[in-house]
């Protein structure tokens, strides 16, 4: 993802306990800064997005908060993946473990942040015993991902 500066930041699913990063500053030519970032995860993959709320120029990322495939989150970071908020559970499957997978989050035209998911469902694919798979979407606002009470009005 290209951030304001013009560098590039990359979040990586590994097989550690983290999501890498890595940043590149010349139009991805080369790449540094690579390493754990403060992501915990399993080997999934995660998924950013650029988002403007009012003056809030930001990145939101959806990952697996764990080290399972389960809870799906949502956090927010405003100085280019240095610091997130704190996660905020947009899927939880851990009922009987079924699995949220392979996200994506992008920005509606209409301001309300979104995330997209393979979610794990109780039923049969063509190898028995496996559990099926529905796509579910979430929508909401960053005052709800920042977890900020309403504005009281005057």
């Amino acid at each position: 993802m290209e951030l304001e500066d013009g560098s590039i930041y990359i979040l990586m699913r590994t097989g550690s306990n983290h999501l890498y990063e890595a940043r590149s500053y010349d139009e991805g030519k080369t790449w540094a800064c690579v390493g754990p970032s403060r992501l915990v995860s399993n080997n999934s993959p995660a998924a950013l997005c650029q988002f403007k709320v009012g003056q809030r120029r930001g990145i939101m990322c959806l990952w697996h908060n764990s080290v399972h495939r389960w809870p799906l989150c949502a956090a927010a970071s405003f100085d280019g993946g240095k610091s997130w908020s704190t996660p905020k559970d947009i899927a939880d499957g851990t009922a009987g473990g079924i699995q949220t997978s392979y996200p994506d989050c992008y920005q509606a035209t209409d301001g309300m942040l979104t995330g997209v998911w393979q979610h794990g469902v109780p039923g049969e694919t063509a190898d028995k015993g496996e559990i099926g798979r529905d796509v579910r979407f979430a929508r909401f606002n960053l005052a709800w991902l920042l977890d900020e009470p309403r504005q009281q009005k005057p």
